[in-house]
């Protein structure tokens, strides 16, 4: 299976070449005639009686990519677990094979903003999807946050999960409602514009760890997958009423008090005590009085008086004990999960990559070492590159480090080019040695360098004085 990537007019395309002798067949036609939610939109084309899979993966980035340089949260877990569970359900309505979603996080893409995921399903390929998925989960634990201790656990948890015999995505599902209830927004939020009328407002996690959905089967659906017209889900908290199901902020309010998270702790010690010494009060002289009669109780009164002080004082004595010595301290990772030892170390063997999806990836860059590069924030050694901008009014973008990005989103990019044609991730230039790179990063309209139109995702060399246009925008390496 080779995998390359394609611009065509204002759309880009990832495109599956698949292995000789696979035909298409039934999964075929049925990505061709629905649109499956969840999985990114499907169109086959024929070149020198070779077939082509094209999947639309226009304005989303690749998980990998979002992941480079920062960790994932356990609201974004959450989601995407949540997401490939209602994905595996609507395959199954249509009878479609799971064994091929390619779930290499440079094959699952994703919306910047709302973390919305299209997954790409390769019809009539083989493949063990427990271990795919295992290895996603894997993936996952690396990216996360080690101080935060919930967004561990969970993501751990999830991980020895999925490394159990006959284990299921139901298995991981009931994990995800369990450890995070707390979690806000557990499925992106779609804007009005995007709204379906043929799904309703029904939502939220089920008793087994389902998602609720309500959906009209006489609607049209093939405003589904990954692009606009998906349908919208109410997760926030006051609009998320199922059928059969309570408010989310009801549900993890209910949660709390049955756990007593809600009550403090000092009060639930003074609860304590006045229900100990209630007990042994009244508890000590009815049962003396059932066993020696009405004058028993009379002749030792002044034990009524002893025993409670004696309970109080020990139990006052116990309490002192557990808060000073028996709680763990602020900060400290968590021990054990589900009554299991949690490592002390988080000891993560290897990844074994899967021969059928290494080939074809455009991207071998380190990723080891972009994080590294972008945390530290240290300049290159010598000159400091810039791109000069044709328009006067512009400022000059100075590159200090490698990889750079640009972009129009805040919160990912290394420059913010605010201007509506520039994609959210529109570039990435990189430094090899002496060589310069510059990488389209799936952007919508594009980039050229020297006059000519990069491929979506496609990478070019460029040295000093080249012209270089991101959307409508030209500037010269300097």
């Amino acid at each position: 299976m080779e995998v390359h990537y394609k611009r065509e007019m204002k759309h880009n395309y990832l495109i599956v070449e698949p292995d000789e002798g696979n035909k298409p067949g039934y999964e075929a036609r049925m990505l061709l005639n629905n649109a499956v939610e969840g999985l990114l939109r499907f169109h086959i084309k024929y070149m020198d009686e070779r077939q082509s899979y094209y999947y639309d993966i226009t304005s989303m980035q690749p998980l990998g990519r979002i992941l480079q340089n920062r960790f994932i949260d356990r609201g974004e877990i959450c989601q995407l677990l949540i997401q490939l569970h209602v994905a595996l359900r609507r395959m199954e309505e249509y009878l479609l094979s799971e064994d091929g979603l390619l779930l290499d996080p440079d094959y699952i893409y994703v919306e910047p903003e709302g973390f919305r995921t299209g997954l790409c399903l390769v019809p009539g390929m083989a493949g063990n999807f427990p271990d795919r998925l295992s290895r996603l989960l894997q993936y996952l634990m690396k990216k996360v946050d080690h101080r935060d201790k919930e967004c561990v656990v969970l993501a751990y948890g999830l991980y020895q999960e999925s490394l159990k015999e006959n284990f299921s995505v139901e298995d991981l599902m009931k994990l995800v409602q369990r450890e995070g209830r707390t979690v806000e927004a557990s499925a992106p939020a779609t804007p009005a514009t995007d709204f379906d009328p043929h799904w309703e407002q029904g939502g939220g996690i089920d008793a087994s760890g389902r998602q609720r959905q309500s959906w009209d089967e006489g609607g049209d659906r093939a405003a589904g997958g990954a692009g606009p017209g998906v349908r919208e889900r109410r997760f926030e908290a006051g609009e998320n009423v199922g059928e059969p199901g309570v408010k989310w902020a009801e549900a993890r309010e209910g949660e709390a008090q049955k756990t007593g998270t809600s009550v403090p702790l000092l009060l639930r010690l003074v609860l304590k005590q006045l229900v100990v010494i209630s007990l042994i009060a009244v508890g000590a002289p009815a049962f003396l009085w059932f066993i020696k009669g009405p004058s028993a109780v009379g002749r030792f009164r002044l034990l009524w008086l002893v025993l409670p002080a004696a309970a109080l004082f020990l139990s006052a004595v116990g309490d002192i004990v557990y808060v000073v010595f028996g709680k763990r301290t602020v900060g400290e990772a968590p021990r054990e999960m589900n009554g299991e030892a949690l490592p002390g170390r988080w000891e993560i063997p290897e990844e074994e990559p899967e021969p059928e999806e290494e080939a074809g990836r455009q991207e071998p860059e380190a990723e080891e070492e972009f994080q590294t590069t972008l945390l530290a924030g240290r300049a290159e050694s010598g000159l400091v590159r810039r791109l000069e901008p044709r328009e006067e009014k512009m400022e000059d973008i100075l590159i200090p480090y490698f990889p750079f990005i640009i972009g129009k989103h805040e919160e990912l990019v290394d420059y913010v080019l605010n201007r509506s044609t520039v994609s959210r991730l529109h570039v990435r230039i990189d430094r090899e040695g002496e060589e310069y790179r510059i990488t389209d990063l799936n952007s919508t309209n594009g980039t050229m360098v020297g006059g000519r139109l990069l491929e979506a995702n496609e990478t070019a060399g460029i040295c000093t004085g080249d012209e270089i246009c991101i959307a409508d925008l030209y500037f010269t390496f300097r």
